[in-house]
């Protein structure tokens, strides 16, 4: 009998928290499910973990590959899913147990080709409980257009999973023709624009249903790597998809630039954060082109916090880097002086937005 979802996990040494994983999924209350779990070339004792199940449940599906990365993995995935929906669920996460009853309510209730529901961020020995929402917040997306839109206004910055794949409940149709870019990072970003831009309905709930584990060292906690440079070229790849498909819809296109300019900002904050491999002139291009596309973002970005990083980011990358361990660690106050300014210029330039030929002397205050 072919079953209504197929879930697929990527696992990759991940035996301390494959079974946890697991066995949220096998607790669900919607039991019409397939498990494909797929070992991409785990060095531990993940493989055996996943035979161990498929030997219990019969809903369960094992892969075993070489390593080919998560996108890889997915990939093998979908070539054997038969169900009529797809979901995703990361090998160290997991789910509430209502998780896949709820998004296929959702699906089904708003005739909806994918949906998505809320997460929380979860850590090492902080348990997890699920607020039972007895009334969450709905709402339908409807035309492709639309949809990109809503979705890039979604901005990961700010906490939102809507670049994930995870948290997600797509018709499997969707992926005709459509696969993971195998060998990049960011994967999400580009395949779920992919997906909504077939989308004619999307449904998105404030429920939420999914445990994101925050393990110690990850790609988003790493230093600054040519790999991380990635994000750019994805963005870049969204405003050609959208310039070629949509007749330079000016919302859409907008919105694509307003990615493009956050891409910049995020990758020179990973370097003000964590350090660099990348050589200076690497590092001093990426600051030029943000320069050129950074008014994309800061027009609609309503953080003084983002605004003074971004202007100082320009200005002084060192400075920036101070700025934004004092930010975040406290304890200092920032006065920006401009002797010979008005009232209004010193407010643009606290905003970041003062134009360059300003002469405008900063002083860091404890």
């Amino acid at each position: 009998m072919t079953p209504v979802i197929s879930i697929i996990v990527p696992v990759y040494n991940v035996e301390k928290y494959l079974s946890r994983c697991v066995d949220s999924i096998l607790a669900q209350t919607f039991r019409d499910f397939e498990l494909i779990l797929v070992d991409d070339g785990s060095t531990d004792n993940s493989a055996e973990i996943c035979d161990k199940y498929a030997a219990k449940d019969s809903r369960i599906k094992v892969i075993h590959k070489e390593n080919g990365g998560q996108s890889s993995a997915r990939n093998n995935g979908l070539e054997i899913a038969i169900g009529k929906y797809i979901g995703f669920v990361d090998s160290d996460d997991w789910i509430s147990t209502d998780c896949f009853e709820y998004l296929y309510t959702l699906i089904e209730k708003f005739n909806a080709d994918a949906v998505s529901a809320d997460f929380v961020f979860a850590y090492e020995n902080k348990p997890v409980a699920f607020q039972k929402d007895k009334n969450p917040k709905e709402k339908i997306i409807a035309g492709a257009d639309e949809i990109l839109c809503y979705y890039l206004k979604q901005d990961k910055m700010h906490g939102k999973n809507d670049f994930a794949v995870w948290g997600k409940l797509f018709k499997r149709e969707l992926f005709r023709g459509l696969r993971f870019p195998a060998g990049k990072i960011y994967e999400d970003n580009i395949i779920n624009f992919k997906l909504f831009q077939k989308c004619a309905r999307y449904a998105k709930s404030t429920k939420k249903i999914y445990a994101y584990f925050q393990r110690g060292i990850s790609t988003t906690k790493s230093i600054l790597a040519q790999k991380h440079l990635a994000l750019i070229d994805v963005s870049n790849e969204m405003l050609a998809i959208a310039q070629a498909d949509y007749n330079a819809d000016k919302k859409l296109i907008k919105l694509c630039k307003r990615k493009i300019a956050m891409s910049y900002f995020s990758v020179l904050a990973k370097y003000i954060r964590f350090g660099t491999d990348l050589s200076d002139k690497k590092i001093k291009e990426l600051i030029m082109e943000y320069k050129k596309v950074k008014h994309f973002y800061l027009r609609t970005e309503k953080s003084t916090k983002i605004h003074l990083i971004s202007f100082f980011m320009c200005l002084n990358i060192t400075l920036a880097k101070k700025m934004y361990e004092k930010f975040n660690g406290g304890g200092y106050k920032y006065r920006v002086v401009a002797p010979e300014a008005s009232v209004y210029e010193r407010f643009r330039v606290k905003l970041g937005i003062l134009e360059h030929n300003t002469e405008v002397s900063y002083e860091i205050a404890a």
